[in-house]
C-alpha cells in the first residue's frame, strides 16, 4: 500500500499539475508488472493511474517514459494522457490519467477526426456503461499469469502440474483468458 509520506507527495504532484486541491478518496491495488506497483486513484479530480517503483533500482525508467509520453502527445497525431513524474529518496512514482478515461477520450478524438463510425462509438458507450458490472471492485485474486498449454506437465500418476508462473494478483478471469490466447488446452 501506499505510506502517508508518498501518498502527500502524489496528491502535491497532482495539485501543482492541475492547480487545484485535491482529495484523494480512495486507492485500489492494480497490476503493473513485476517491477511496478500499481495503484488507481480516486479523487475529486477524478481517476489517476499511479505507477511506483524503487528509485534506487529504476533511477530513470518514470522520467523517461514521462518524457517519451510528452514527445509522443507533441505530435497531436493521439491523445496522450497528462503526465506527472515525481520521485522522493526511496520511490519514484508516475501518474497518469486512469484508461478508462483514457480510452473513453480515444473515442471521442477518433470520432471528432472522422476516423469511427457512429455506430462502434454507441458500441464503446454501451460498454462504458457496463465496466462496473463486467469488472467489478473486487479483492484481486492470487494467478498464474502465463497459464497456457506449454506451461502445464502431467505427472507420472496423471496430475496436472503447472510450470513457469509470472505470478501476480489481478483480476480472477486473466488466467482464464491467458489459455483462450494460445488455443486452450486439448482434451
Amino acid at each position: 500500500m501506499i505510506s502517508e509520506k508518498l501518498k502527500k507527495q502524489i496528491r502535491d504532484a497532482l495539485e501543482s499539475k492541475f492547480f487545484k486541491k485535491i482529495e484523494i478518496t480512495a486507492i485500489s491495488s492494480l497490476l503493473g508488472g513485476c517491477i511496478n506497483e500499481c495503484y488507481k486513484l480516486k479523487t475529486n479530480a477524478g481517476f489517476f493511474f499511479v505507477k511506483i517503483n524503487n528509485a534506487c533500482l529504476f533511477p530513470s525508467m518514470f522520467e523517461s517514459e514521462a518524457k517519451g509520453l510528452k514527445l509522443l502527445k507533441s505530435t497531436g497525431t493521439i491523445r496522450i494522457p497528462e503526465v506527472v513524474f515525481g520521485k522522493n529518496g526511496e520511490n519514484n512514482f508516475l501518474i497518469l490519467e486512469f484508461k478508462e478515461e483514457r480510452l473513453n477520450k480515444q473515442i471521442e478524438f477518433a470520432r471528432d477526426k472522422r476516423t469511427i463510425d457512429p455506430n462502434t462509438v454507441k458500441q464503446f458507450s454501451n460498454l462504458f456503461k457496463r465496466l462496473n458490472e463486467l469488472f467489478p471492485e473486487e479483492q484481486p485474486s492470487l494467478l498464474h499469469g502465463d497459464l497456457w498449454s506449454g506451461n502445464y506437465l502431467a505427472s507420472p500418476e496423471g496430475d496436472v502440474c503447472l510450470i513457469d508462473p509470472a505470478v501476480y494478483y489481478g483480476f480472477r478471469e486473466m488466467d482464464i483468458a491467458m489459455t483462450r490466447l494460445f488455443g486452450g488446452f486439448s482434451p
